[in-house]
């Protein structure tokens, strides 16, 4: 894992409180409309 990985598991973790409200489809949809081409 990089660094950036460790950080964003642990700022879920952190406010997990918040991401406990989050549904699976909510979170499913967000990642659908992003932009996920990687740049070469």
């Amino acid at each position: 894992m990089n660094q950036d990985t460790v950080s964003n598991l642990l700022i879920i973790y952190i406010e997990r409180d918040l991401s406990n409200e989050l549904s699976n489809e909510q979170i499913l949809d967000k990642f659908a409309i992003s932009n996920r081409r990687l740049q070469l």
